[in-house]
């Protein structure tokens, strides 16, 4: 969050998430992103450090309680050196832990803990600037009704930013360092003058989903699904329904085959016809997929919330059960996510779309496997006294 137009050069920002409790430190691209506890790499001054820790030490909940992990943003070589990315890198950054810290959530069910949910609110990037001779700060609120609080003297007793009504602070989270490298570089292949590129629709699309996202009563679940179908719509350059059902069955099938995966979409599912009654009041037959029914009746719940006024039936039910059976929006938000994990190695980063304990085993197997050619390339015999350690990542 920064006021556009108005950086002030000759103070240094400090880039952090108070209200992103991490389990530990994540290291992606060119940027360090960890619990500010953890933090040793270099700082623009001691000055700057000790102000920056301060200011840490006064964001509250809205019940008043202590943000005791908030998280910084910092270059994995230069460290929290008080420089302001540029707006286009700030975009990308915002949308990548946007994504990676929604795509940690648990997968939907009824019984699931809302203390292991993170939303939007969570990933919240503020860039604020620290005055550290006078103590002050100032932060931007609002758009339409723009405000900048400025002289907010943080190092004055009883100082206190006040948290969201809506925030809710989950269990600690652990972010996949890889897929957000990975989404850096993805949307980075373009600048910011190139916005019909696939790298600019992936951004935006990012950003719609997480509107839907936002942890706002005022939100609704029809408006969510509004919101999420525009995500669709933005990442697949789409916004018929069946066109766009069929480019997600294309991409799925073009970067997977044949692959089993833990996805939603399979290489074999199943056909069947469907009658269906079109807007002119006739019926027509169809023949559909578990996926292709799944977004029609995702964009039929749009239409009935944008084009009827009336809140949607949001559970969803296949005849004969299939794997996008449950509730429309939480299936939508994985199915959103997959796409997007397929679709970067598309443009070159391969198998985003497997968990991180699967990347990991295929890069050990990888591994070995050069290390045994290197040793018959060299005439040695494949044995070898050296032992392999092989380290199960924590889920």
């Amino acid at each position: 969050m920064l006021a556009e137009g108005r950086r002030l050069e000759h103070i240094p920002y400090l880039a952090f998430l108070p209200y992103l409790p991490l389990e530990r430190p994540v290291v992606f691209s060119n940027w360090w992103l960890g619990p500010a506890a953890r933090f040793r790499r270099p700082w623009a001054s001691p000055e700057f450090h000790t102000a920056s820790r301060r200011f840490l030490t006064r964001f509250r909940t809205a019940d008043g309680r202590r943000v005791t992990s908030p998280a910084i943003l910092a270059h994995r070589e230069r460290g929290a050196d008080g420089r302001l990315p540029s707006a286009h890198e700030v975009e990308i950054l915002e949308a990548t832990i946007l994504f990676a810290v929604l795509d940690a959530n648990p997968e939907w069910s009824e019984e699931v803990d809302a203390r292991r949910v993170a939303t939007s609110d969570n990933a919240d990037l503020f860039l604020w600037p620290i005055d550290v001779g006078g103590g002050v700060t100032m932060g931007p609120h609002g758009l339409i009704v723009q405000h900048i609080t400025g002289g907010l003297r943080f190092t004055r007793r009883g100082f206190r930013v006040p948290g969201p009504l809506a925030l809710s602070l989950p269990r600690k989270l652990t972010l996949d360092a890889d897929l957000m490298g990975a989404l850096v570089g993805a949307m980075s292949m373009a600048g910011p003058r190139q916005p019909e590129s696939d790298a600019a629709r992936m951004l935006r699309a990012i950003r719609w989903y997480g509107k839907a996202w936002r942890n706002d009563l005022k939100l609704d679940w029809g408006e969510r699904v509004v919101m999420l179908k525009t995500a669709f719509e933005t990442l697949l350059n789409e916004d018929d329904t069946r066109m766009a059902a069929r480019k997600i069955e294309r991409l799925f099938c073009r970067v997977l085959g044949t692959r089993d995966t833990d996805l939603l979409w399979k290489p074999k599912e199943r056909r069947r016809v469907v009658t269906y009654t079109k807007l002119s009041g006739n019926t027509a037959h169809e023949a559909r997929t578990d996926l292709m029914d799944w977004c029609i009746t995702f964009g039929e719940a749009r239409n009935t919330v944008v084009h009827k006024g009336l809140s949607p039936e949001m559970m969803y039910a296949c005849p004969g059960g299939s794997a996008y059976d449950g509730h429309l929006f939480h299936t939508g938000s994985r199915l959103f996510r997959e796409a997007v994990k397929v679709r970067l190695e598309d443009v070159g980063f391969p198998m985003m779309w497997a968990s991180a304990r699967v990347r990991h085993g295929v890069r050990l197997f990888t591994r070995i496997r050069q290390r045994l050619a290197r040793s018959r390339r060299g005439g040695c015999s494949t044995r070898t006294s050296e032992a392999v350690t092989v380290r199960t990542p924590r889920p």
